[in-house]
């Protein structure tokens, strides 16, 4: 279920990231934001081909990194009005602190209203998650974990 839901998340910025590359192929940008990074100018397509391709050795080590930082995320919230009903959904989350046992997720999974959530680990092993920030502006927040509570994975992120 995990594994659904990390390929999920993968796919979901694959397409986006091809969105993004055929509406910004034609027009000139300016990568210098992340110095040392990106030092380059030139359309979209000028700029992806001159990067370097990673193999496939190098990206089987980079999903060996990130993916037993991804959680799934179970959220319940309560109803807004009497005349509806409590929801309960899925979302995906990552660990950001492993000490702290922090997690970033999106801002409307962890909400202004009181939820009941808990993390899914990528060995199935579930612990409760308590909001403890969410952005008012951008698109993030972050829940907490107690990680002493984690019993039978070791986080590596």
């Amino acid at each position: 279920m995990i594994l659904r839901y990390t390929q999920s998340l993968v796919l979901q910025l694959y397409f986006r990231l091809q969105f993004l590359l055929r509406s910004l192929s034609s027009s000139t940008i300016l990568l210098a934001t992340w110095p040392g990074l990106f030092n380059c100018s030139g359309t979209m397509e000028e700029v992806l081909l001159d990067q370097p391709t990673a193999s496939a050795d190098e990206w089987r080590r980079a999903l060996e990194k990130v993916v037993p930082c991804c959680v799934v995320l179970k959220v319940t919230q309560t109803r807004a009005f009497d005349t509806e009903s409590a929801s309960s959904s899925y979302a995906t989350g990552f660990i950001v602190d492993k000490a702290r046992g922090i997690i970033c997720t999106n801002r409307h999974v962890v909400t202004p209203g009181p939820i009941v959530a808990e993390a899914i680990f990528l060995n199935r092993e579930e612990l409760p998650v308590y909001p403890v920030f969410y952005d008012p502006v951008h698109d993030f927040g972050f829940l907490r974990f107690d990680p002493s509570k984690l019993q039978f994975m070791q986080v590596r992120c």
